[in-house]
């Protein structure tokens, strides 16, 4: 501080004996209130760091100035408490920051253990741990003590943070596909014979059950196996079949048809629906697996299984949802992803055609996944032409029109990389209702969950 409080006090006290001069010549007593109060706060600009990433696993932290202004502060007048109820960003130097404090005086300490001081607007503080300001009122009477915080993020809010769960999925060698219902994660395991499943609680992840081959008449599909109104759906041989609990299974479809892929289901409150192509290579659908209605005939640049597909509804008709798709590509030569789309009031799909020296593309990649995520697309998976695999995500905020990819905040551990080429690529992916992003990897059988941690924060 550049004014201490023996300063303050004389200066109080001068003024004190001319407001007593004035009143013996007018002989009129004034009395002047002890009430004084804080009745507005803020601070000026500071500066925060934040890490940025260029380049797949090097961090640099950079520095930008964060406005003051953006983070307004209450006043809790009751208990005296001043505060930031948006809190400020990861970094930010909060050791010497410039407040501006209106008060029914121009008299503001700043109580110290050793010794009190006088604020001014030009004073620097540090708000490291709560400061205390008292009022001095036109009576020379302290007024109210008020306790002043800056709260700071302990963490980034738009940062992805990962937990490894251990490798718990040790019999797990082939292809797997992941799937989230009623609380519960179940890894389909691809296999000579038939497909075999494990399941462990959302909440846990440590803890799963045996690995179990599915019993069904005909070897199922794992790519095909999808959650689907409340129930689990998979393609067996080409027949559809439905189950509660992976357990017990159903067959949906009559004799007649025959379905060689399940493209991808809409299970909402708006609309329930299934996709697939049937063994005639013709666009089908179903509203409740069981009646299948046959459409246009498959086109040849219409992407291949395995399949990812997100739904998102509408912000122009919350009773239209959307399904967007990604394949893989017929031609080994392309150096994009192909997306496919349809509304569910349509009654075929289209594409989104790559113009030509397009730059805002997603590339083609092995393994592709595709999730929505944080009311965004995002893409992540295997090695493209440029960068190994698990190096980016690539992110899309208009349905799969255009991606870029992400440079900020959201990475994958480093990991990532050697467990995809230990597992020969085979890994499985789901996103449970708690917003966490599951991955699940074959051969080592490791698991594990990431967020986004302001997903995470609770909610007023």
């Amino acid at each position: 501080m550049k004014i201490k409080f023996q300063t303050f006090i004389v200066s109080l006290l001068a003024a004190t004996c001319m407001i007593t001069s004035c009143l013996d010549d007018n002989t009129e007593n004034v009395e002047y209130s002890s009430d004084a109060a804080i009745t507005a706060f803020s601070i000026n600009d500071i500066e925060t760091r934040y890490k940025d990433s260029t380049t797949y696993g090097k961090d640099t932290t950079l520095t930008t100035t964060l406005t003051g202004s953006n983070y307004p502060f209450t006043i809790d007048q009751k208990q005296r408490l001043i505060y930031n109820a948006d809190s400020l960003p990861v970094g930010t130097d909060i050791t010497k920051v410039v407040a501006n404090i209106t008060a029914d005086t121009e008299w503001i300490v700043v109580e110290a253990a050793e010794r009190d001081s006088s604020w001014t607007s030009t004073d620097s503080l540090n708000f490291t741990n709560p400061i205390r300001f008292k009022v001095m009122a036109y009576s020379g009477v302290y007024g109210y003590t008020y306790t002043a915080r800056l709260n700071v993020h302990r963490q980034e809010p738009d940062s992805l943070s990962w937990s490894r769960l251990g490798n718990p999925l040790t019999g797990v060698t082939q292809a797997q596909k992941a799937v989230i219902l009623n609380d519960r994660l179940y890894v389909f395991a691809d296999g000579e014979e038939q497909v075999s499943v494990t399941s462990t609680a959302v909440s846990d992840g440590k803890t799963w059950t045996p690995l179990t081959p599915l019993s069904l008449p005909a070897k199922a599909n794992y790519a095909s196996v999808m959650s689907w109104d409340g129930q689990l759906a998979i393609l067996a041989g080409e027949s559809l079949y439905r189950s509660a609990d992976s357990d017990t299974w159903e067959k949906c479809t009559a004799d007649s048809v025959r379905l060689s892929q399940l493209i991808a289901g809409v299970s909402t409150e708006r609309n329930k629906r299934l996709y697939a192509i049937n063994a005639d290579n013709r666009f089908t659908e179903s509203t409740d697996g069981i009646v299948w209605e046959a459409g246009e005939e498959v086109p040849n640049r219409f992407p291949q299984a395995p399949y990812s597909h997100a739904v998102t509804t509408l912000a122009t008709n919350p009773s239209i949802d959307r399904l967007t798709l990604m394949g893989k590509s017929i031609a080994e030569t392309d150096t994009t992803s192909i997306v496919w789309t349809r509304l569910t009031t349509e009654s075929t799909w289209g594409d989104y055609p790559i113009a030509e020296n397009e730059t805002l593309y997603c590339p083609r990649m092995e393994q592709q996944a595709m999730i929505h995520y944080n009311d965004c697309l995002y893409v992540f998976g295997g090695p493209t032409k440029y960068v190994d695999a698990f190096s980016y995500f690539y992110t899309s905020t208009n349905q799969g029109v255009s991606w870029q990819r992400v440079k900020r905040y959201m990475f994958f551990p480093q990991e990532f990389n050697r467990l995809y080429t230990e597992a020969d690529g085979h890994f499985s992916y789901a996103v449970d209702a708690d917003n966490f992003l599951w991955i699940c990897w074959s051969k080592s059988g490791e698991v594990w969950k990431g967020r986004i941690n302001k997903l995470g924060f609770d909610r007023p």
